[in-house]
């Protein structure tokens, strides 16, 4: 159903409040901290009783994305819940995020669903910076690495992820690029003051502990070391 002329002048007001708040901006991100047209979404972090209904989120893609995601997906959803975003509405789960933290410097979104009913309101770009509000606060960049089908590609070019020449393969073993993103304190920052801005409540997820424990300038580990759990039926990259 078409907006109300008083409801779109009221979005138009809003945004416009919440770009001066959010000025100046010194990176090309930050043009995407946007007021979504939904209202009263809430991030937070997953519970063991949001399962189905993120699984759901999954089958309602599955024209996108190969059959045997579906395993990756709920390997993340069973067994690193405490890095899985859910975006609720009114009590009802409309998306869901998954993202490891490999390094303090280094993260990787596994997956990012938004039910059909609920797409191009924003809900995506709220799970993207709620993501982006989770990470650590350190001195240098952090790398983020997200891995498109051929369907998604310009969703994340949007938001300035650029395309890498080294393919990834999907559990069928079909090559993909994936595309990676450098963000730092400001634009982390940045995210968590535009999600509180924009009334979107999103939990505090930074103190979790990475998987490996050392920063790019720090020790190197050896070339050997397996993040724990390697049985995960991970994509290759």
């Amino acid at each position: 159903m078409a907006d109300s002329p008083s409801s779109w002048l009221r979005h138009s007001w809003d945004s416009l409040w919440l770009n001066l708040r959010l000025s100046p901006v010194k990176y090309i991100i930050e043009h995407e901290m946007m007021l979504p047209k939904l209202r009263g979404v809430q991030l937070r972090q997953y519970a063991e009783e949001d399962f189905e209904a993120c699984r759901l989120l999954h089958d309602n893609e599955n024209r996108q994305f190969p059959k045997e995601s579906i395993l990756h997906h709920i390997y993340f959803l069973r067994n690193r819940p405490e890095t899985n975003l859910v975006a609720e509405l009114n009590g009802k789960i409309i998306g869901c995020a998954s993202y490891l933290l490999i390094d303090p410097n280094y993260s990787v979104l596994v997956s990012e669903w938004v039910h059909r009913d609920y797409r191009r309101m924003g809900v995506g770009r709220l799970l993207l910076f709620g993501w982006f509000a989770q990470m650590p606060l350190i001195s240098g960049d952090t790398s983020l690495q997200v891995f498109p089908t051929k369907q998604t590609w310009n969703y994340y070019l949007q938001y300035d992820f650029k395309k890498s020449s080294i393919p990834w393969k999907d559990p069928a073993g079909k090559q993909h690029e994936f595309a990676a993103l450098g963000i730092n304190s400001h634009i982390i920052k940045a995210a968590q003051r535009y999600l509180r801005l924009a009334k979107v409540p999103f939990p505090d997820l930074s103190h979790l502990p990475p998987l490996r424990p050392y920063l790019a300038d720090g020790p190197t580990p050896k070339e050997t070391a397996k993040v724990e759990d390697s049985s995960v039926p991970a994509y290759e990259h």
